[in-house]
This record gives structure tokens, C-alpha cells and sequence, in this order.
């Protein structure tokens, strides 16, 4: 199984390049398992949606979040799917669909 870690973070922003410092230095170290991929997902959230298309039975989000906690502090967040309804017309559906492949 394919197992995206993402790093999410501001480069132009040190103080929320958080995720972006964590990929960029697992890269460099060689003990990193087989079948992860890390994936700089930077601010935009696009690009990391569009590489999900591709199939993967989990993903790992690497971020600095505020919450009260003493930094350094590592929280596992249990994913909430909403229910979601969306209307889309002629045009976005065509896109929608390109973007899938069909």
C-alpha cells in the first residue's frame, strides 16, 4: 500500500514552513519505508487532491497546528466526512470529468 506524508506550510512564512521542513528533511534520510511517499504540499491544497486521484490507502498530514498544547506536542485528528452536495453545472462537471480521466 501507497502511504502519501504530506507537508503542509507557508515557505514564504518561516514560522509555518512547519510540514515543508519535516518532508524536505526526511528526504535526505534513507530509513524512510518503503511505500511512503512524502509529498510537499506547500499552502494549496489542489495539487495534493489532484495526487490522491491516484489511489492511496491512507495519508498522512505532517502541519504545526495552535492547539494550546506545549509545541513539539503530536495530535492524531480523526477524519470527519461530511455528507456534501454539489451542484455542478454542464462546464464544471466537463472539467471534473477531464480531471478524473474520463
Amino acid at each position: 500500500m501507497k502511504i502519501p506524508v504530506a507537508g503542509i506550510g507557508n515557505d514564504p512564512r518561516g514560522d509555518d514552513s512547519f510540514g515543508i521542513r519535516v518532508i524536505e528533511a526526511w528526504s535526505k534520510d534513507a530509513r524512510v519505508a518503503e511505500g511512503v511517499e512524502l509529498y510537499e504540499a506547500g499552502i494549496a491544497g489542489i495539487g495534493l487532491a489532484q495526487e490522491l486521484m491516484n489511489g492511496y490507502g491512507a495519508l498522512i498530514l505532517v502541519d504545526a497546528v495552535d492547539q494550546g498544547a506545549a509545541p513539539g506536542t503530536i495530535f492524531v485528528l480523526d477524519p470527519i466526512t461530511p455528507e456534501v452536495t454539489l451542484k455542478i453545472t454542464p462546464g464544471g462537471s466537463r472539467a471534473f470529468a477531464t480531471a478524473r480521466g474520463r
